[in-house]
């Protein structure tokens, strides 16, 4: 179900954005963040509708989506958006599976927000040398070690 509208450009602090019509949030069905398929002036991207804690959303649009869109501030747009939903899971390389469960962490890899886990495994994967790729894993691991505490958290209230 693809819902269409017309919106102003505006700026949010360093952010372009748009407000989603409260008709339009309501349709999603959803108070959180919303994965969409969004066409912007034409051109399609995937995104996720913000919440803005009113029972209604933005959508931010990065300089990527402008840019292809040639729009800017100020600009009114049309925008059309559809949920989103295909699965935005990176394929975990086996190699860092297998490092995460000879330190106990897989679960907790799992267990982190889904958007930290893409985009660190995005810049893990980016890497063209072996050794930068290692020494970015390497940190990764780090990383989840020091935010242990706080996942374990939500495991726990996940559980409840």
């Amino acid at each position: 179900m693809s819902q269409q509208f017309k919106a102003k450009i505006y700026r949010l602090g360093t952010w372009c954005c748009v407000d989603v019509p409260p008709q339009i949030s309501a349709a999603f069905g959803k108070r959180g963040h919303v994965p969409v398929v969004c066409q912007l002036n034409g051109q399609a991207f995937e995104s996720s509708l913000i919440p803005k804690g009113d029972g209604t959303h933005r959508l931010a649009l990065n300089g990527a989506m402008r840019k292809h869109a040639r729009v800017a501030a100020g600009d009114t747009v049309e925008i059309s958006l559809a949920i989103d939903t295909a699965s935005r899971e990176q394929t975990l390389p086996e190699d860092l599976a297998e490092a995460l469960r000879e330190n106990d962490l897989l679960e907790a890899f799992e267990h982190w927000q889904p958007s930290k886990r893409r985009m660190l495994l995005a810049w893990i994967k980016e890497a063209k040398a072996e050794e930068t790729r290692l020494r970015r894993a390497e940190r990764m691991v780090q990383h989840l070690i020091e935010d242990l505490p706080r996942i374990k958290r939500r495991m726990q209230k996940s559980a409840d």
